[in-house]
């Protein structure tokens, strides 16, 4: 009977302890999420943005704008009734909340997880390219999930388009069943595109629209080295990894192969790759908890990618 009691009493500490850390994490979380906010590049344009809309009829002010229905519609509403700043972190808020939840419900070693999300994507995604970050939360949910049909993703991918374009890459998580397949099928498309918009005039705004002046793709990055690292070690231990490890496997593959098909075209090159850095916590944070070398090798990948991020977050707030 006492051992019975020394139980209970055990258990209801570590759920206090636990509920104690989630909360101190989540509030860490929110307050960083300000910091960087007001820090980001992109929240003086959302500010123009917010001006535009504030007091505009809906149609009125998405007719001057260029975003995907689902986040202006969000944007707008939040709009008509709070401030600039306030309607940018709210919208930053909602994506960093609804991974929260994710990751509490599917990830192995939860807080951890939360914790190294919101070092190496929060100051790019959540406080930064708030659209991006909306289409995330739907490419983490489609990790996440162990559905084999193709109509699911198409699905996923369609909710995630109205957010952010980017979405679309969560139809190749559908082809993990036939990876070399989905690879020589994005080679392929690489070609046509890179042919396609040479040979026509009238399209070379594109090259103008994909690439940008400043942070040209480079196989030299210590980032995109340890991404295909990774990729050479998902190839030699695949069929050791759970299906949904495979998914993130095949994501981080993906953003490797994106980079390298598209380095003359870096928007394309870096916001793949930035998105696909989601998959190598699904191959660390997923399945059997006990270490592998892959889930090793992911480990020491994450850890520097994390240090990595934190000096230069604390170099923007510096």
């Amino acid at each position: 009977m006492i051992l019975k009691n020394l139980n209970i009493k055990t258990v209801a500490i570590d759920k206090i302890l636990i509920l104690y850390l989630s909360i101190t994490v989540f509030s860490f979380a929110l307050w960083s999420l300000y910091q960087l906010g007001i820090h980001s590049h992109d929240y003086e344009e959302y500010k123009k943005i917010w001006h535009q809309t504030n007091g505009s009829s809906f149609f009125d002010a998405y007719s001057n704008v260029r975003y995907e229905i689902g986040s202006f519609f969000l944007f707008w509403n939040l709009s008509q009734v709070t401030s600039a700043a306030l309607t940018f972190y709210i919208f930053g808020l909602i994506s960093l909340s609804s991974k929260f939840y994710l990751i509490k419900r599917n990830y192995n070693y939860p807080l951890v997880s939360f914790s190294i999300y919101v070092i190496i994507f929060a100051h790019i995604l959540d406080a930064n390219q708030i659209r991006a970050a909306l289409a995330m939360t739907i490419l983490m949910y489609s990790l996440c999930i162990k559905s084999h049909n193709v109509f699911t993703y198409l699905i996923l991918a369609g909710i995630a388009v109205l957010f952010h374009y980017s979405g679309i890459i969560i139809l190749v998580l559908y082809l993990v069943r036939s990876p070399l397949l989905g690879l020589i099928g994005l080679v392929v498309f690489s070609l046509s595109i890179h042919i396609v918009i040479s040979a026509f005039d009238f399209l070379a705004f594109a090259k103008y629209w994909l690439a940008s002046p400043s942070g040209k793709a480079n196989l030299t990055s210590s980032i995109f080295i340890m991404q295909a690292g990774i990729f050479f070690v998902s190839i030699y231990f695949w069929n050791k990894l759970s299906y949904l490890q495979q998914k993130g496997a095949y994501l981080n593959a993906i953003g490797v192969f994106v980079y390298v098909l598209f380095i003359d075209y870096s928007i394309v090159a870096h916001r793949t790759r930035e998105l696909s850095q989601i998959g190598i916590m699904s191959i660390l944070f997923f399945g059997d908890k006990k270490w592998t070398y892959i889930k090793l090798f992911s480990a020491i990948s994450i850890i520097y990618i994390t240090i990595y991020n934190l000096v230069y977050i604390f170099g923007r707030l510096t």
